[in-house]
């Protein structure tokens, strides 16, 4: 998605967006042997269609206001849909992304919210990850807290893929 964008199923309920302009994933989901394993995180960095960018925004992929902030060395914003939104899996129902790693997490205030077109944060180095990413987990529902997974890596609760959430344009 872009800046400015907005997308509506024929329901009438925002379309769960994937929150960059580009896709240029850096690190998998679940079978990952690193940070991931076990879990459905995925990490994007900005992307410029030749180079990878520092600072990259990142867009609100639907309405939604800042529900929790968790974690220490390397804290999670999960932000929760306002209403229900479509996910690219052909359900509806209330949905919640979780980002790491931009440099102004400390900065985020809870309940603030964003329109689905606003930037929402930029990639970062927060919390030590090597390098200049976002680290994205997500899940259907509304946010039910988080846990550690029998691999040891903290995620959302009830997290899942996902390319089972939200869309690409067009």
């Amino acid at each position: 998605m872009q800046r400015g964008q907005t997308s509506y199923g024929t329901n009438g309920l925002q379309n769960f967006l994937f929150p960059l302009d580009e896709m240029y994933i850096t690190q998998g989901s679940y079978t990952a042997t690193y940070s991931h394993n076990g879990c459905y995180a995925m990490d994007f960095v900005g992307w410029n269609g030749s180079s990878q960018q520092t600072h990259y925004p990142y867009y609100a992929p639907f309405n939604c206001y800042l529900r929790a902030k968790w974690g220490s060395s390397s804290p999670m914003l999960v932000w929760e849909s306002t209403t229900q939104v479509n996910f690219v899996d052909g359900t509806s129902g209330y949905a919640c992304i979780g980002f790491c790693h931009d440099d102004d997490i400390p900065q985020f205030i809870l309940g603030e919210t964003r329109n689905q077109w606003d930037i929402i944060g930029h990639t970062g180095t927060y919390g030590a990850p090597g390098s200049d990413h976002v680290h994205i987990e997500a899940k259907k529902g509304i946010y039910n807290g988080y846990h550690q997974n029998s691999e040891g890596v903290w995620m959302l609760t009830d997290s899942t893929w996902l390319y089972d959430l939200m869309g690409i344009n067009d």
